[in-house]
């Protein structure tokens, strides 16, 4: 006896001879992920599994995408004498950005946050399909508008799994500044983490006073900076709790700041 795919996902078992049988329907399972609207995702879902290949190989870096992302605002950043830095921002950013602000999961790698979005948008996906798509495929008129509704409900919903299933590891990318002051981070050194730091992106290391944070870093200086190098804090901007870096001259008078925290 064969099993639909609404029958399996339903968790439904099938009862002959007094023996419990279970056979999935591999042909309609595969039917369904290699069909629109659940393709989409199938793909997507493909490119990840094959990006974090690339990883664990050594291909690729786990912050390959995370220079795409702009997040909302050109940065002006002023310091007083008592080098607080207040931020004020004008323009706007990506939409998904913002988004992700606004979900509070900004501060982790957007190669996590993008997999685990693809991921959840194709289970959905899947149980759209299997459950209420199936019911008109037999007329695309009606078809499409309702598979175009379940791409858009799909990912507005897999953003807030995201959200829920990332939240145990937030605290271990997440700026947490509760026991030290911005004006304790500002003018202090940190070695830059991810592949580089531009006006969009950039991640830098932490290590003063005890501490050891990881900080979303912004380059506004027009030099290059690459991975490994250490740059300076020069200031922090409150809105997209970002840090501004300057290149740091180790030939330079200064000592490391960092190590005076």
């Amino acid at each position: 006896m064969r099993v639909g795919l609404r029958e399996l996902l339903s968790g439904i078992v099938v009862l002959k001879d007094k023996k419990t049988i279970t056979e999935v329907s591999m042909g309609e399972f595969l039917t369904v992920i290699f069909s629109f609207p659940t393709i989409i995702f199938t793909v997507l879902l493909g490119v990840v599994m094959l990006y974090w290949l690339s990883v664990i190989i050594g291909f690729m870096d786990i912050d390959m995408l995370d220079g795409g992302l702009d997040f909302p605002g050109d940065v002006d950043i002023d310091l007083d004498a008592d080098v607080d830095v207040d931020a004020d921002a004008d323009g706007h950013g990506s939409s998904f950005g913002s988004f992700l602000v606004w979900l509070g999961i900004a501060d982790i790698p957007i190669t996590i946050v993008v997999s685990m979005v693809v991921l959840w948008s194709w289970f959905l996906l899947l149980i759209i399909s299997g459950f209420v798509l199936d019911y008109f495929k037999y007329s695309i008129i009606i078809y499409i508008p309702f598979a175009l509704l379940a791409i858009f409900v799909g990912f507005i919903a897999s953003l807030f799994l995201t959200k829920f299933c990332l939240w145990p590891i937030l605290p271990f990318f997440a700026n947490s500044n509760k026991s030290l002051g911005n004006r304790d981070i500002v003018g202090s050194l940190c070695r830059v983490e991810s592949g580089y730091v531009n006006e969009k992106y950039g991640q830098a290391r932490y290590t003063g006073g005890g501490t050891d944070l990881m900080l979303n870093v912004r380059n506004y200086s027009g030099s290059d900076i690459r991975k490994g190098q250490t740059v300076l804090i020069t200031g922090y901007d409150k809105k997209t709790q970002t840090y501004r870096v300057d290149p740091y001259e180790q030939d330079s008078e200064l000592t490391d700041l960092a190590s005076r925290k």
